[in-house]
């Protein structure tokens, strides 16, 4: 590996990391009679990425930690008033990165720290101006700007610095027009994302591509009567891509939003009343990490 600088790898916090992602939704700049070749594109970019499952991400204490770790990240966000693609985006480097590398059961700081670096690379990958690092808070530990640097570029390199994954984000417009939904409520866009968010907590992101979650939330969104597997199948077939769906994830990630005993979010759902700053906090360095890689 070529010799690099330390500050070079790590950019002004004032500055986006990496470039931008496409967006947050819409096809930006993209003409309509090209659409179909655009989410052509996207959908073979999302198989690139690595999918093989490491037995540790089934064991219940990682489950536990993965959860309140993707809660410290949905508070954040609405902390920074950041948008749901940050913090998708946030999830998805967490569950890559935990693909890669084990991290010992019993360090529930390092999950922590690793949720903020994962929130501080998402945010500059979107953002132009985003927070200094101090102000990235949590209520148990603290962590100074550069153990969270050091964490960060464990991941960029553990990710291998392909950090521009695709988001649901970018299909919902394109599924919501395809399949003609007709008059779907008016809030219709926070219900998707919404009802994204709502399973976030229950599948490993890297299992399911942004594709086949962001077709589940545009059907569970529709309002529409529950749709059973055929009707759903029959739906996305008129999709050129509908290989690549994924359809028993579709219809899986489908039966999971529309539960009725599942409360999926708005998208305005916000909570910021975990910020708080307390003494008692314990300030950790990432020496302390060892961490072994994944067989």
């Amino acid at each position: 590996m070529e010799d690099f600088s330390y500050a070079n790898l790590i950019c002004q916090e004032t500055q986006p990391l990496l470039d931008a992602h496409d967006g947050d939704g819409d096809q930006i700049g993209i003409e309509h009679e090209h659409i179909d070749e655009y989410i052509e594109i996207l959908v073979s970019k999302e198989t690139s990425f690595e999918t093989k499952r490491c037995n540790v991400l089934l064991s219940s204490w990682f489950k536990r930690a993965r959860s309140d770790s993707i809660k410290w990240i949905m508070k954040t966000r609405a902390y920074f008033n950041f948008s749901h693609q940050i913090a998708y985006l946030a999830v998805t480097y967490y569950d890559r990165f935990l693909m890669r590398r084990r991290l010992e059961k019993d360090k529930s700081w390092v999950f922590r720290l690793l949720s903020i670096a994962s929130l501080s690379l998402a945010a500059k990958m979107e953002e132009g101006v985003v927070p200094p690092l101090s102000e990235y808070e949590s209520e148990e530990h603290i962590f100074d700007s550069n153990t969270i640097q050091r964490m960060e570029l464990l991941i960029l390199s553990t990710l291998e610095w392909r950090m521009n994954s695709v988001t649901p984000f970018a299909y919902l417009s394109y599924f919501k027009s395809k399949l003609q939904l007709g008059n779907e409520p008016r809030d219709f866009a926070s219900k998707s994302v919404g009802f994204i968010f709502g399973i976030i907590d229950d599948i490993n992101l890297v299992d399911h591509r942004s594709s086949t979650i962001a077709a589940a939330a545009v059907l569970a969104a529709s309002d529409h009567q529950r749709l059973n597997k055929q009707v759903v199948e029959s739906k996305l077939s008129i999709f050129s891509s509908c290989a690549a769906l994924e359809l028993d994830h579709v219809f899986s990630c489908y039966a999971m939003m529309t539960e009725e005993s599942r409360n999926c979010p708005s998208a305005g759902d916000n909570n910021t009343s975990f910020i708080t700053r307390s003494n008692k906090r314990r300030r950790l360095e990432m020496d302390n990490i060892h961490e072994k890689k994944s067989p």
